[in-house]
């Protein structure tokens, strides 16, 4: 059975979407819209706008095999992280296809947007982060080899996908839009979702500004290493939690572990083994301000058989006892 083919036009649910309200409420994210199409099926979406700043929370369910359509010129730019589902795609601005799937992000800038896209019967999740074009420039400013070409690429209205594939979200991402979706009302909700918005996308412009970083080879390590050892500090990054050995890092960097140990602290100025431990620690915070998870339960998430030996740790790495938060 042939996908169906949807029109943009021809659904107002599809265009109403792609102009929401931007009520700047209570710092909590509130239904927007809530729909049943018989071709698109069941839509819900949430939003919440700060000054330049909008966010929407969309959940989709797609009762059959349908290819969408879309003409949606777009003046901002756009963090899309995917949290349930698997979407292809084609951007014809781009010229390029693309899969959305569980656990990704990216980031796009469409001015002048059409899109195909292609799902089979699911449910999807779509997280995502709207910002004004001149407020996102002022906030990633030229400094960067990546925020120099972004920045190019925008003066010159060009559309453009931040990454050629969607990279995977990171633990630290994932909490942070966890956290921001179940934020509940109160005296400083607002305050609250908007320092985790921004945090949220810290991590995610390092991630891609890290694969843009300009590489120069040094008197130790030469370029070809230097490259590697990005590759490594990326794959630590998305996989912190998991457990990391030097020899399990070596293979995916296709480095020994002399190269791996000496290359890594020389170019990073940390070790391999500190650098996951900052890491787990900085989550392991996260956990304990934003979830209210015991010391106990952040201690077995973040790696510790035993809590005393987490506490003396977290003690160490902030001059705190986790307890003290």
């Amino acid at each position: 059975m042939a996908a169906r083919q949807i029109y943009e036009h021809n659904i107002p649910e599809l265009e109403h979407y792609g102009n929401p309200p931007k009520d700047f409420g209570n710092g909590c994210l509130t239904p927007f819209m809530s729909t049943r199409h018989p071709e698109l099926g069941s839509f819900h979406v949430s939003n919440l706008a700060f000054p330049n700043l909008h966010l929407l929370d969309m959940q989709w369910n797609i009762p059959e095999e349908i290819v969408i359509h879309e003409s949606n010129p777009s003046a901002t730019v756009d963090i899309n992280f995917v949290l349930e589902g698997n979407v292809k795609g084609i951007f014809r601005g781009l010229d390029a296809e693309f899969t959305m799937s569980k656990g990704t992000n990216n980031l796009k800038y469409t001015p002048s947007e059409k899109s195909t896209h292609a799902a089979l019967r699911q449910d999807a999740k779509m997280f995502v982060v709207s910002l004004d074009k001149t407020y996102f420039c002022s906030l990633v400013g030229s400094d960067s080899h990546w925020g120099e070409m972004t920045q190019r690429k925008m003066e010159r209205s060009e559309d453009f996908l931040a990454s050629e594939k969607f990279l995977t979200t990171t633990p630290q991402m994932q909490m942070l839009i966890h956290a921001i979706r179940n934020t509940q009302p109160g005296p400083t909700s607002r305050l609250l979702t908007q320092s985790m918005v921004f945090e949220l996308m810290a991590h995610q412009l390092e991630q891609l500004s890290s694969r843009h970083r300009e590489v120069k080879p040094t008197k130790e390590i030469n370029l070809n290493d230097i490259e590697k050892l990005h590759v490594v500090k990326q794959y630590i990054d998305e996989h912190f939690l998991d457990d990391l050995t030097l020899t399990s890092l070596s293979r995916e960097g296709m480095l020994n572990e002399f190269k791996l140990k000496k290359g890594f602290k020389t170019l990073f100025g940390t070790s391999v083994i500190h650098y996951v431990r900052q890491l787990r620690m900085q989550h392991a915070r996260t956990l304990l301000r934003d979830h209210r998870m015991t010391v106990e339960e952040v201690a077995s998430r973040v790696g510790y058989q035993y809590p005393n030996h987490f506490a003396v740790a977290f003690k160490k790495h902030f001059g705190i006892l986790p307890s003290d938060r």
